[in-house]
């Protein structure tokens, strides 16, 4: 029974109510549709001057309006109260908009109406995103008005602000009972929008809205109240405040709820007065509120009911439930959740796991991009029972490279440090300009991540940031890692930050025990490669006990610092690092940093500053060793451009001003571990001050902790000062460990230095031991040489190849094994 009201070329509601009528009129059991909405009146229904009537059972759907200004799609209500019962208030639709206001998709109210709506459904409105961001309250816009919406459903309604509903102007609106799911809105408020005006919310559900900037479940502005009570907020999402976002000066009052696994964050700010007796991810100070996994009964297929033994059963004031829902199945305790014996993926088991769960995966290779969903969680391989490094070689995680566009392993929403990682081989991500390949952090993440490989991701020619690790406003803990061989090695005039990792955004990441290994971001003609290594800018990263080699870029070949004056770098060994142009070890830029006992060895400039580089910097370089560092222009281990450094106690060859410094060969047991020999001149040579002490045996009191030697004063470069003990503790290991991992098809790799002059090292994969042939082509197709033919074992290999016989061009190297073949060019420049 359908009333239809004629579209545009009516240009009227279909019903109308606006002279007087009271509860003694009525329209029960009619589908509206067709009307069409204008500045003056509503598409479906027109209710003005104090009408009161009663709507039942009726279906207000699609109806439209004109995209220049409109008030209420569906319902149009000013100076009315009327009683709408069991009603749906569906697919109202304007898509367009000319730079007007356009205000209700299902409602709209203003000049002191009073409506109640009782079992209603206003599903799927929208006034479509704009560049104008004129469109607000896709499901209810409220003015000035004092509705009640008793168990209604707010659905999957779309605006640029207040996806299900918006109240300003002193609005007095009250929930009770009412759903809001799949809300979304361009800007604020995907749930509720609330600006100089008041909600009060009471049992009411929040779930999987999304605003594309503030407030995924509610917005708060300016002279906002709201009082919610017994709600539950869950998998909201938004930039800021996955759930609620309060701007300042607003104080919403919160009671019994439960306010989790929202994204990025639970409420922004932190520092609220009025929350209480509420359960938030990542705590919240205030009375009675609790930080612990609410046990939702089936979270990730939106049962949000709790388990028979969830606290928020009785945590509430005066011992009542926290948020909408009470019990809705048995105990859930903490298990091992086996992959792939009770789970088809490691996806699903995160997803279905609950916070102090492990989930332990089998060795395999699994092709997945993981999202950690802010899972307070264990993800390991058998590597944590067993200590057996072939567990992390085994256990792959392989991100599916370019075809996937992703990283491998995503923490984006807010873990903190019950969230952890160990034991896996994360590789083939795809890296781009605001993800990482092998790993991406973001919105305060501080996960754990231990004896993880991050290990040959690559990433796209144009812009990439982090094509091993991308941390942006994060905090994780990295132990025992490997990020070895992660590289782009073309560059279309782009800007490349980080091979290996890259940090920004105010992050304090740790790292701890960590091989850097031989991360490339290609040489180009625009000399846009920044932190072969690391790449970091505005963030203070604390590196201690590292090992930084064979990484390439154009500038910063192990490390560029930029506008990062609280990094910290100690007892790190920095070997055979190289850049095309400045700082073959760590090109700092306006960074003061602090450089305490480290070595230098090997690292290779292009232009200036073999070691070190300093652009209008001015770091501390205390106890550490720095040695037959190269650049081809000037200033073999430390070049200044701007700023100065204070150097002492340091082993600098060819001299360097400061006190305690020397200019001695620091004669290595070898230049493999970098030990001290006994008769070394830097043994006890470092800063005096027993802060800088070594580590005392505890098992030879008066004696250091090898590999600390001499007396217990400081020994210049990676094994001295009381950062030592990080090296005894791990037990860390400084050969290459890239012969660990067994890829599982042949591979063959980039060569690196590329373009280089004279010597480069090719890398290659065997999946088992195989008869290896290398060869080398000039441009006509010529072979002018076997470099090598001979078999091979499992893993990934190297060769090195002297070019010095061999005139300046092109040449292609070509691997053959058994029925595979692969060629890849190389540029001797000499």
């Amino acid at each position: 029974t359908v009333i239809d009201g004629g579209g545009s070329s009516a240009n009227q509601s279909s019903v109308s109510f606006i002279r007087k009528e009271d509860l003694l009129s009525a329209v029960i059991g009619f589908t509206i549709t067709n009307g069409w909405a204008s500045g003056s009146h509503g598409g479906g229904m027109t209710l003005k001057n104090g009408a009161r009537p009663r709507i039942e059972d009726c279906r207000i759907v699609n109806n439209g309006g004109t995209t220049q200004q409109f008030f209420g799609i569906g319902i149009y209500c000013s100076n009315a109260s009327p009683q709408i019962s069991h009603c749906l208030i569906k697919d109202n639709t304007v898509t367009g908009n000319g730079n007007y206001d356009h205000l209700g998709g299902g409602i709209y109210m203003s000049v002191g109406s009073a409506p109640v709506f009782d079992d209603c459904q206003i599903v799927n409105n929208e006034i479509g995103f704009a560049g104008f961001n004129r469109n607000r309250g896709g499901g209810l816009y409220c003015d000035s008005s004092f509705p009640l919406f008793s168990n209604c459903n707010f659905f999957g309604n779309t605006a640029d602000f207040g996806g299900a509903a918006q109240a300003i102007n002193s609005a007095n609106i009250i929930f009770q009972n009412c759903n809001f799911l799949n809300n979304e809105v361009q800007s604020e408020g995907a749930g509720i929008f609330v600006f100089n005006a008041s909600i009060h919310a009471d049992s009411c559900r929040f779930t999987r809205n999304n605003a594309h900037e503030f407030g995924g479940a509610i917005y708060i502005s300016q002279g906002a109240q709201i009082n919610a009570t017994h709600c539950t907020m869950t998998n909201n999402s938004a930039d800021f405040g996955g759930g609620i976002f309060a701007s300042t000066g607003t104080s919403p009052k919160l009671t019994d709820c439960i306010i989790f696994y929202n994204w990025p964050s639970e409420i922004y700010p932190n520092d609220l007065t009025q929350v209480t007796y509420c359960d938030v991810r990542g705590g919240y100070i205030g009375t009675g509120n609790l930080d612990i996994d609410p046990l939702f009964c089936d979270w990730a297929n939106g049962d949000y009911t709790v388990a028979a033994n969830s606290l928020c059963l009785t945590s509430g004031s005066d011992g009542e439930l926290v948020g909408y829902f009470g019990a809705g199945c048995s105990a859930i305790n903490t298990q091992v959740r086996m992959v792939p014996q009770d789970y088809g993926t490691i996806q699903e088991a995160i997803l279905d796991a609950y916070q102090g769960d492990t989930i332990l995966v089998d060795v395999g290779n699994y092709h997945e991009n993981l999202d950690f969903w802010g899972r307070r969680v264990l993800l390991t391989s058998n590597y944590i029972n067993s200590g057996d490094t072939t567990d992390i070689s085994q256990t792959i995680i392989d991100g599916g490279g370019s075809t996937a566009n992703q990283s491998v392993v995503s923490f984006i929403r807010n873990e903190d440090s019950l969230s952890a990682i160990i034991g896996f081989t994360i590789t083939n991500g795809w890296a781009g300009a605001d993800h990482g390949g092998g790993l991406t952090l973001k919105h305060n993440s501080n996960p754990k991540i231990n004896q993880c490989w991050i290990f040959l991701n690559s990433g796209t020619n144009q812009e990439v940031r982090g094509v091993g690790i991308y941390c942006d406003a994060s905090s994780p803990n990295l132990r025992s890692c490997l990020v070895q061989n992660n590289s782009v090695t073309e560059n279309g005039n782009y800007d490349h930050y980080g091979g290996g990792i890259y940090i920004t955004g105010s992050s304090e990441p740790n790292f701890l025990d960590c091989k850097i290994l031989d991360n490339q971001i290609a040489f180009s003609i625009f000399h846009r490669n920044r932190g072969g290594g690391v790449y970091c800018a505005f963030s203070a990263p604390r590196f201690l006990g590292c090992y930084f080699s064979g990484n390439i870029a154009d500038f910063g070949g192990a490390i560029e610092a930029v506008s990062s004056p609280d990094m910290i770098v100690q007892n790190c060994l920095f070997v055979k690092n190289q850049v095309r142009d400045d700082g073959g070890g760590i090109y700092l830029g306006n960074s003061n940093s602090v450089v305490i006992n480290n070595t230098y060895h090997k690292n290779i400039a292009g232009l200036n500053g073999g070691a070190v580089y300093c652009f209008n910097s001015g770091p501390v370089i205390l106890n550490t060793i720095l040695w037959e560092d190269s650049a081809s222009i000037s200033d073999n281990e430390i070049a200044v451009s701007g700023g100065m450094p204070t150097v002492t106690y340091s082993d600098v060859k060819g001299g360097f001003t400061g006190t305690g410094n020397i200019n001695t060969n620091p004669q290595w047991e070898d230049t493999i571990s970098y030990y001290l020999a006994s008769g070394s001149p830097c043994i006890d040579a470092g800063n005096s001050d027993p802060m800088y002490n070594d580590p005392e045996d505890p098992a030879n009191p008066g004696n250091p902790l090898f590999p600390a030697m001499g007396t217990l004063r400081n020994d210049m470069g990676a094994f001295g000062g009381p950062g030592t003990i990080n090296w005894v503790i791990v037990g860390i290991s400084n050969e290459e460990v890239i012969g660990e991992v067994i890829p599982q098809t042949f591979d063959l790799l980039q060569n690196y230095p590329n373009p280089f002059n004279p010597t480069t090292t090719i890398r290659f994969g065997v999946p088992k031991e195989s008869d290896v042939k290398i060869e080398l082509f000039n441009i006509r197709g010529q072979r002018v040489s076997v470099l090598l033919d001979e078999k091979r074992e499992a893993g990934y290999q190297s060769i090195q190849f002297d070019a010095d016989q061999l005139a300046s061009g092109v040449y292609f190297y070509r691997l053959e094994a058994g029925s595979y073949v692969d060629v890849k060019k190389m540029i001797l420049m000499k």
